[in-house]
């Protein structure tokens, strides 16, 4: 089976040049990652969100997202380097679902997580975002406004906690107009 090998910045990389945008006095912006070369930058950030990660299993993960047309790896780049990864699911024209979000453990609580997802809805047009998650992470899509609900989960016949996030939109009267 095939590592990668990696050897890629996110230097001259972005989106839009309107991506870059200043957040908390640091300039971060959006890029997607459309290569397995591109992608295997992220396994040591994406593996805090994997359940028992190891490269090969990332490996299979990156090849099933990249091979599907619907999903982008998004990486957030500050200071020329990968501070985080989103993973999203375009489930229709302004729906999405989080498949994995996860920053760089020296980057937390610096508003990187929330840029990504709120950079990725004005990118995108999208209205409504889901994902699913485990406790330790409720906290984080709470934040951001997302509604919670407690859901049960058998994993090999274990039962578990898991919640359902969901964000929507606010429409307001002006898009009414």
């Amino acid at each position: 089976r095939r590592l990668f090998s990696c050897a890629w910045s996110c230097r001259g990389k972005r989106l839009t040049e309107g991506m870059a945008r200043q957040e908390r006095g640091m300039e971060l912006n959006l890029t997607e990652l459309t290569t397995e070369a591109e992608a295997c930058e992220v396994y040591e950030i994406y593996k805090h969100c994997m359940f028992q990660p190891d490269r090969e299993k990332f490996s299979r993960k990156v090849a099933q997202f990249l091979g599907d047309g619907s999903v982008k790896i998004l990486a957030c780049c500050h200071q020329n380097r990968i501070a985080g990864v989103l993973v999203i699911s375009f489930a229709g024209r302004h729906q999405a679902e989080i498949l994995g979000i996860a920053v760089e453990p020296s980057a937390r609580s610096r508003g990187i997580g929330s840029y990504m997802i709120h950079q990725a809805t004005r990118d995108y047009g999208l209205s409504s975002i889901s994902a699913e998650t485990d406790e330790a992470a409720v906290g984080f899509y709470r934040k951001n406004r997302f509604r919670i609900v407690q859901i049960a989960k058998s994993y090999g016949g274990e039962r578990v906690v898991r919640y359902q996030c969901e964000w929507t939109k606010a429409i307001t009267t002006d898009a009414i107009r």
